[in-house]
């Protein structure tokens, strides 16, 4: 697997980990963003994409958004007001819910991702979680 699928599959278990950890412990406010498409280093021909390099190098200026601008919708799940943000869900640019792939609603890959990682901290001298 290349490096953006695996950059894409990261993403994907941010938004789920998000998920469980509010399904687990309601308590305690948890989200996941898309910062949507930034000028970042990730775009350079180092980034596993050198045959659209060319392309991509004429479109990213025309359609992202500046660092700045990208770093909004976290800085929007920390500081808006509580009202606002629903605990456990995906927000993109800035402030909208969304839940339009198929993978984000499954429960089943959610648990098997929780479960996944409790296996990886345990093999790794991981306490686990604290009672809810």
């Amino acid at each position: 697997m290349g490096p953006m699928p695996r950059y894409g599959h990261s993403k994907l278990a941010n938004l789920l980990f998000a998920k469980k950890l509010a399904q687990e412990y309601p308590n305690v406010l948890t989200t996941s963003h898309h910062p949507g498409t930034v000028k970042s280093e990730i775009w350079d021909k180092g980034s596993g994409m050198r045959w659209a390099a060319p392309l991509v190098a004429l479109f990213i200026p025309l359609i992202a958004v500046s660092t700045d601008d990208g770093a909004k919708p976290g800085l929007w799940c920390g500081f808006a007001e509580r009202s606002k943000v629903q605990n456990g869900k995906y927000y993109e640019p800035v402030g909208k819910t969304i839940e339009r792939n198929k993978w984000v609603k499954d429960q089943k890959l959610t648990d098997e991702l929780w479960e996944w990682t409790n296996k990886e901290l345990a093999q790794h001298g991981g306490p686990g979680w604290p009672q809810a």
